[in-house]
C-alpha cells in the first residue's frame, strides 16, 4: 500500500451510487488462518494486518494485501481459554490486546508475537478497547466490571461494579468518555480516567438489551445495536436518535462504520449483514452469511469488510475470516 489509498476510495453522494458500487464491487473472499471458531477479528490503524481470536483459545496474527491475501504470521495459543475479543490499537499499528474467559488480558507487539504480557484479572473477560490516546485498556467482564488498567505500568486505575448486565463498552474518539452498552436499554457514559457516571441514555426499548457499539471516525455519530434487532443511529453531540434501521430480526451482535462514514454494517444471527446508507438509513446491500456473524469490521483505508461467521447452519463451529468488497 505505497500509494494512498484514500484516493481510491468511490465517492458516495447518494445511497442509489452505494447500491451501484455494492453491485459491482460484491465479491467475498475466503481466509483460512488456521483459528478454528474464529468470533472476534480487529484491523490495525494501517489496515496492513489483521487480528482474530478463536473459541478454541487460538490467536492468529495476518498480514494484509489489498489484493486480498491474507498471510498468517503468528497462530498460537496464549490463552487457556476462549478469546472473546481482540483490539488494535488506534495509533501503533504494532499494538493489540487480546481479552479471554481464561480471566487475562493480553497485550502484543505484532513485531514479537511469541512474547506478550498477561495481565490476571479477576473475572472471565468478554470484551477489551484501547482509549485513543493509547494511555488505558479498559475491559468488561461476565461479572459485570469494568476495569481500567494504565498501560504503562499495567495496573489497575479504578473498577466500577454493575449492578445490570455489562455489554461492549467502546471510548469516545475524544478520548474523554467511554460509553457502555447494558441491559434494559440503556446506554451508560462514564468520565475517562475516574470513571465518575455522566449520564444514563435510554437508547432502547426496556425489554431489549444493548449490545454493541460503534463510534464514526469524529465521533459525531454513534450506532447502537440491541436484542431487539434494531441498529439506532445517534447524534452524539446532542445525544438525539437520528434514525433506526430495523432489517435485522435477531440481536446485533457487531457493528462498524466504513473508513469514509457514509456506510454501517450491521451483523447478527440472521443469514446476512445489513449494510445502509449513513445519512438516510437505506439499504445499500444484503451480503449473504447464511450463518450466525460473530464479529465484523470495516477496513481503516479501503470500502472493505472483513466479518467472521460460520461455514453453514450445519457447520456453526468452523469459523473463517471472510472478505467482502471486491470487484465482482
Amino acid at each position: 500500500m505505497s500509494r494512498d489509498s484514500r484516493s481510491k476510495l468511490p465517492r458516495f453522494q447518494s445511497s442509489k451510487d452505494a447500491i451501484g458500487y455494492f453491485e459491482k464491487n460484491s465479491r467475498v473472499k475466503l481466509c483460512d488462518l488456521q483459528a478454528p471458531r474464529t468470533n472476534t477479528i480487529s484491523w490495525n490503524c494501517e489496515g496492513n494486518r489483521l487480528a482474530c481470536g478463536s473459541s478454541d483459545r487460538r490467536i492468529a496474527i495476518a498480514s494484509f494485501e489489498v489484493g486480498g491475501r491474507l498471510k498468517c504470521t503468528y497462530n498460537g495459543s496464549p490463552h487457556d481459554g476462549s478469546v472473546e475479543y481482540v483490539s488494535f490499537h488506534k495509533k501503533d499499528p504494532n499494538q493489540f490486546a487480546s481479552a479471554s474467559t481464561d480471566k487475562s488480558v493480553c497485550i502484543w507487539d505484532v513485531r514479537q508475537p511469541k512474547t506478550h504480557t498477561k495481565v490476571v484479572t479477576k473475572g472471565p473477560n468478554l470484551y477489551v478497547n484501547w482509549s485513543p490516546c493509547g494511555k488505558y485498556l479498559i475491559f468488561g467482564d461476565k461479572d459485570d466490571k469494568l476495569s481500567l488498567i494504565d498501560t504503562r505500568t499495567y495496573s489497575p486505575v479504578k473498577v466500577h461494579e454493575f449492578k445490570v448486565q455489562v455489554n461492549e463498552p467502546a471510548f469516545h474518539p475524544c478520548g474523554e468518555y467511554i460509553f457502555v452498552t447494558t441491559e434494559n436499554g440503556k446506554l451508560e457514559v462514564f468520565k475517562i480516567p475516574t470513571l465518575e457516571h455522566c449520564m444514563s441514555v435510554q437508547a432502547h426499548a426496556q425489554q431489549a438489551n444493548c449490545l454493541a457499539i460503534a463510534f464514526n471516525r469524529d465521533g459525531s455519530k454513534m450506532a447502537i445495536g440491541g436484542a431487539d434487532g434494531l441498529c439506532s443511529i445517534w447524534n452524539t453531540e446532542q445525544i438525539i436518535c437520528e434514525r433506526t434501521l430495523s432489517r435485522l430480526d435477531y440481536p446485533i451482535r457487531a457493528i462498524s462504520f466504513s473508513c469514509d462514514d457514509k456506510i454501517i454494517a450491521t451483523g447478527s444471527e440472521d443469514p446476512f449483514i445489513d449494510l445502509a446508507y449513513v445519512e438516510d438509513g437505506a439499504r445499500v446491500h444484503e451480503l449473504k452469511t447464511d450463518s450466525v456473524t460473530y464479529s465484523l469490521a470495516f477496513h481503516p483505508k479501503h470500502m472493505l469488510l472483513a466479518y467472521c461467521a460460520s461455514l453453514s447452519e450445519r457447520d456453526k463451529d468452523a469459523g473463517l475470516v471472510k472478505i467482502f468488497g471486491y470487484t465482482t
